[in-house]
């Protein structure tokens, strides 16, 4: 699987005069990293010849017509210490680039340097960023720049994604602080004892108790772990021991210890208080209710789980076109996903109203993820519907689906990618070398074409930081 994917431009613009010092930051590069584009040239009978030439060849004919050629990929990387790590570099026309860089650059037949990186391991955040350290130093050196040039994370435009960011949305910054609670939270057995104080009137012990139909044994150590993750606040009713009327609630028990000194009395039968005359009562924070209401946690918390994946560019959550409601919508590096959340079973009603917006907005990716569960005459009808959708029916599958689902795009962005490169004419020309004969650059890359959508052909939409 190849669950890490990212897509970097290095901020300078590359020009037709600069061929040679970009070719020697590749040599510089090559000789701290594995690299497969070159070594597999000079491999080939021919191919040394070839593998020196080609790369100036190449660049000097994208430049002379960059409308005709694709953008040539000029290496593939690894390192022999995270084989499973692989840094692919090409040169692409910067007209394509909608970062404040690109723009600057418009129009000047001239190109920017873009990075893909694909591995099967979710933590190479280190090994990353020494790559683009290590190139940006070997582009400092052979172009003669002051400093390394900046590099910025970039993704592919959704125009349907961008006219949802114009409709009214609920998608505010996730605080840091809520994060250990939307944890907890994920628990059906937890929550459901938190929904329970939150919807008693009187939200004490014995009442949550009734409420959840579940043991004292299995309430209390669930309403005790919410109070210390902070969100249920212990307070305290204090009761008439006699008529059992509610008095008062206090936040500590010491101000019903000093209402028993005061002779502080029952007004209904006069009976005073002790400083035994209380029940623990739970209520939720106030930071916590609100996301409670109509199941917030759960767009979230998806949020959440979503943002450590590079290629999730934007996510947008309850989101209001119209009579259309989406829960969530995100940009994943240009395909639209559209994700329908349910903090209950999801039924047939629910399905109706899914496949119509999946009709409307024609996404790329769904989802239908629901805490307990999808009926099977849903699967049925969007099955037979022609609707491919994942289905999550346990948040604790969640991640594992995310990465089955972005490592299948991940798989088909590289497969098209190394399909870019003029494989077939690469091995022509080095066998047809030897025999003292040689072909021109391909306008075209002539490889394998993969899937069920080239992503890097010239009629790709622009990208954006």
């Amino acid at each position: 699987m190849i669950p890490y994917y990212s897509n970097n431009c290095f901020e300078t613009p590359i020009r037709k005069s600069r061929v040679k010092q970009l070719l020697n930051a590749l040599a510089s590069l090559r000789k701290k990293y594995i690299h497969v584009l070159h070594s597999t040239i000079t491999q080939l009978p021919g191919g040394s010849q070839i593998a020196a030439n080609h790369g100036q060849q190449q660049l000097e004919a994208w430049f002379e017509s960059q409308e005709k050629m694709s953008d040539p990929v000029l290496e593939i990387l690894t390192l022999q210490a995270s084989p499973k790590t692989i840094f692919v570099i090409r040169l692409e026309n910067i007209d394509h680039l909608q970062t404040a860089f690109g723009k600057r650059h418009h129009g000047k037949a001239i190109g920017y340097l873009s990075t893909f990186v694909f591995s099967s391991q979710k933590d190479v955040q280190k090994v990353v960023s020494k790559f683009h350290r290590d190139f940006g130093n070997a582009l400092k050196t052979s172009f003669k720049l002051k400093k390394s040039p900046e590099f910025s994370l970039i993704s592919r435009i959704n125009k349907q994604f961008d006219s949802l960011k114009k409709k009214k949305n609920l998608t505010d910054p996730i605080p840091d602080a809520l994060v250990p609670a939307l944890e907890m939270l994920k628990d059906s057995g937890f929550r459901n004892v938190v929904s329970r104080a939150k919807q008693a009137k009187d939200p004490t012990l014995d009442n949550i108790i009734t409420s959840a139909g579940l043991p004292e044994t299995i309430v209390q150590p669930l309403l005790q772990k919410a109070v210390d993750g902070k969100i249920l606040i212990r307070q305290y009713n204090i009761t008439c021991t006699a008529c059992r009327t509610p008095l008062a609630r206090v936040p500590r028990k010491a101000a019903i210890s000093e209402m028993a000194k005061e002779g502080v009395a029952c007004p209904k039968c006069k009976t005073c208080i002790s400083a035994t005359s209380y029940q623990d009562c739970f209520v939720v924070a106030d930071h916590i209710a609100g996301i409670l209401d109509g199941s917030k946690w759960l767009g979230m918390f998806v949020r959440h789980k979503l943002k450590p994946y590079p290629q999730v560019s934007r996510i947008l959550t309850e989101v209001v076109d119209g009579p259309n409601e989406m829960d969530l919508v995100a940009n994943l590096d240009g395909d639209l996903l559209l994700a329908e959340l349910k903090d209950c079973r999801f039924s047939i009603g629910h399905a109706y109203s899914f496949v119509g917006k999946c009709s409307q907005y024609k996404p790329d990716i769904t989802l239908i993820i629901a805490t307990q569960g999808v009926d099977s005459d849903v699967k049925e009808y969007i099955r037979n519907i022609g609707l491919q959708t994942y289905y999550i029916e346990t948040l604790e599958s969640l991640e594992d689906t995310f990465e089955k689902i972005f490592s299948q795009a991940n798989t088909q962005t590289m497969s098209n990618l190394i399909a870019e490169i003029a494989w077939i004419p690469l091995i022509a020309r080095a066998l047809l070398s030897v025999l003292g004969v040689s072909l021109p650059i391909p306008e075209e890359p002539m490889g394998i074409a993969f899937g069920r959508r080239t992503r890097f052909s010239r009629r790709i939409p622009p990208w954006e930081p």
